[in-house]
């Protein structure tokens, strides 16, 4: 009886092996804010745009390398790079990213797209809300 006992007791502590957790656990990633209010949160924001086809609210998160907005006439001559943007990185994961910080309003952050394609931002916070003031995409041969 005390022997059967301890072999239900230790069955079900054995089976039960999901409720005792050794080691670390899986590393969980944060999800991103979609949103200008961080530097990666832009450049999410920014690929949802151009995923969605919104060419417009793509150049809305964009601004001058000063720190200056744009003008309505100089998003709108932006129209055609933001579909060749959309032609290269839309519709792809982004894969990865490494944030270098520059100074406290001023971030680069490298991106890699489906493993293959990578751009270099230049993101710069503005008031409040951060922007993408440079972009450049390069291809990763392996």
């Amino acid at each position: 009886m005390k022997i059967s006992f301890f072999y239900i007791l230790l069955i079900s502590v054995l089976s039960g092996c999901e409720l005792y957790v050794i080691g670390l656990g899986a590393n969980k990633e944060k999800p991103v804010d979609i949103s200008q209010n961080s530097s990666i949160g832009v450049i999410y924001l920014f690929k949802t745009e151009l995923d969605s086809n919104n060419v417009r609210g793509a150049t809305q998160v964009l601004a001058q390398p000063q720190g200056i907005y744009y003008l309505a006439i100089e998003r709108y001559e932006m129209f055609e790079e933001m579909q060749r943007m959309a032609r290269i990185i839309g519709r792809k994961p982004i894969t990865g990213f490494m944030t270098d910080t520059l100074s406290a309003t001023n971030h680069n952050i490298k991106v890699k797209f489906d493993y293959i394609t990578e751009v270099n931002f230049t993101t710069e916070k503005i008031r409040d809300n951060w922007f993408i003031t440079q972009y450049q995409e390069y291809r990763v041969w392996y």
